[in-house]
């Protein structure tokens, strides 16, 4: 993670709420929990393309 991400991540983690839900997930879904909220607009595209994937809408070699 580069250092602008983590110094966001500290400012989102400010808020009492999501930083007990941050701590309440498990280890390897939280890098993604934040990426979520620090980079909406990112993470909705890629679970788009992610289900679109697996629809067979995408196949891997074209988005490569």
């Amino acid at each position: 993670m580069d250092e602008e991400l983590i110094l966001d991540a500290c400012d989102l983690l400010e808020d009492d709420l999501k930083a007990k839900t941050f701590l309440a997930l498990n280890v390897k879904l939280r890098k993604k929990w934040l990426l979520r909220k620090l980079r909406p607009h990112t993470s909705k595209v890629q679970r788009r393309i992610h289900s679109q994937r697996k629809e067979g809408i995408f196949p891997e070699s074209k988005l490569a």
